[in-house]
């Protein structure tokens, strides 16, 4: 999983770059007024399915839909260049945030688990070890026992 963070954190940084660029030649060719025309107001939906593993819940992928294109965008093909420069950056952005809760759902899973290890460890193990001696010597007492009472029936049987 960190592997799989680290490589879409790399995506993302390389698609914000290009959006970055591409945002500027649309800004520069039709103006800062042009931008905010482009998605008409409307706002992209994110929904994000889960998946587990080895019963740990963990954010397997965020869905991003951007918001359908607007008829006549103004701008021409340099703001539309921009647009699926932008979404493209979001896609990345959103295949990055599920590597990285995955990430740290497994990590806190990871850590619970090894301090659930160690208390048992430390704590309940050692208590169990000294109830078994207990019950241990408790057995050989009664055997010694028996053998004893067994002993001296023999000697009585034989007297």
């Amino acid at each position: 999983m960190r592997l799989l963070a680290a490589r879409t954190q790399e995506e993302w940084h390389r698609r914000c770059a290009e959006a970055d660029e591409t945002l500027l030649r649309a800004t520069l060719l039709g103006g800062r007024r042009v931008l905010p025309l482009v998605s008409g107001g409307r706002l992209a939906d994110v929904s994000v399915e889960y998946a587990d593993s080895m019963g740990v819940r963990y954010p397997a992928r965020i869905v991003f839909e951007p918001p359908a294109e607007t008829a006549r965008a103004p701008g021409g093909t340099a703001l539309a260049a921009a647009r699926r420069a932008c979404e493209a950056a979001l896609e990345a952005a959103c295949a990055h945030a599920a590597a990285t809760a995955a990430v740290a759902a497994l990590d806190a899973e990871v850590a619970a688990t090894g301090q659930r290890v160690r208390a048992i460890e430390r704590r309940r193990l050692p208590r169990l070890r000294d109830a078994l001696a207990g019950i241990e010597f408790a057995l050989e007492e009664r055997e010694r026992e028996d053998g004893a009472r067994l002993r001296r029936l023999t000697t009585k049987n034989r007297s």
